[in-house]
């Protein structure tokens, strides 16, 4: 598909949601539905030839009744009047209620699904990280039992390391229909949708950086148990693994936890309280924010590097 085609494609969907979004304004809002009223009565004489008062002369017809036919008037009005301003604050009352309701709810679902992800994250590096203390071990010729007796207890876990890597990896399957299900809500947050989707990259890269060698005990029973275990646990891989877990976990728990306390202060008024505290912790809220965001231009641009 060209060029050409992409850019007609984008502009029709642009067009399409401009005429779908103006619809929706003026035939389901009040103000809209205003709108539409007083356009149709402004424009029935020129669409239908057919003659209508003007304000001016509305006014005078009603002047030119009688006293009972204004007050039944008068009383008509009001109670139409009562009516749709009852019925329009009782509907927008339960339509804030409900977005207040899918907002809490995509919030739980989203701290749920990544909290267990940085647990997980973070259980790979402790894995990462004390099996490459056995590998620097060996390397420095450390004592023969001391190695033994570490690694004989650390090969017992290695299921424990299968299972949390799978579970991450269905978890980052998961994250992937939160992204879908609550795009709506996401969008209408500051830069939500790429805050969620940089935060699935780096899931993927530890996802990717699991995928390592993974003895188990069945290995002590090896004679040559320690040529094997250094010749297959890659230095190189535990510590790219370690490095991409320590990295998301800084990431995801930072842009997380300001998505999800974006979307719960969306449901909270602005008292003094807030404003103080945020005087006073403002300057460290923007050093954060700064530093996520100057750690993910400097992986862009290395990106950029690598595919150039």
């Amino acid at each position: 598909m060209g060029a050409k085609t992409l850019k007609m494609r984008y502009w029709l969907k642009t067009i399409v949601l401009l005429v779908a979004m103006t619809a929706h304004f003026l035939g389901r809002t009040k103000w809209g539905i205003f709108t539409t009223t007083v356009a149709l009565y402004s424009f029935t004489r020129w669409c239908t030839g057919l003659g209508t008062f003007s304000f001016a002369e509305l006014v005078i017809w009603i002047d030119g009744q009688s006293e009972s036919t204004k007050g039944l008037m008068a009383s008509s009005a009001l109670t139409v009047i009562g009516f749709i301003v009852a019925f329009q604050c009782a509907t927008e009352n339960w339509r804030d209620e409900m977005k207040a309701q899918r907002r809490l709810e995509a919030m739980k679902e989203i701290d749920s699904v990544y909290s267990k992800i940085t647990r997980l994250v973070g259980s790979l590096q402790v894995w990462a990280d004390t099996h490459l203390q056995l590998v620097e071990m060996m390397e420095r010729g450390a004592d023969v039992l001391e190695i033994s007796r570490r690694m004989q207890f650390e090969l017992r876990k290695s299921e424990d390391f299968k299972k949390n890597r799978d579970e991450l990896t269905e978890l980052h399957t998961q994250s992937f229909s939160l992204f879908g299900r609550y795009s709506v809500i996401l969008m209408a947050l500051n830069k939500g949708l790429e805050r969620v989707d940089a935060v699935n990259d780096e899931v993927a890269k530890v996802v990717k950086c699991a995928a390592v060698w993974v003895p188990d005990i069945k290995l002590m029973d090896q004679d040559d148990y320690l040529t094997i275990y250094g010749r297959f646990m890659r230095k190189a891989e535990l510590e790219q693994l370690s490095s991409c877990c320590a990295a998301a976990l800084q990431f995801v728990s930072g842009t997380i936890g300001g998505l999800t306390g974006q979307m719960a202060g969306n449901l909270n008024e602005l008292t003094v309280g807030t404003f103080i505290n945020f005087m006073r912790h403002g300057r460290s809220l923007m050093e954060i924010g700064d530093s996520v965001r100057n750690r993910r231009k400097v992986e862009f641009d290395g990106l950029l590097k690598v595919k150039k």
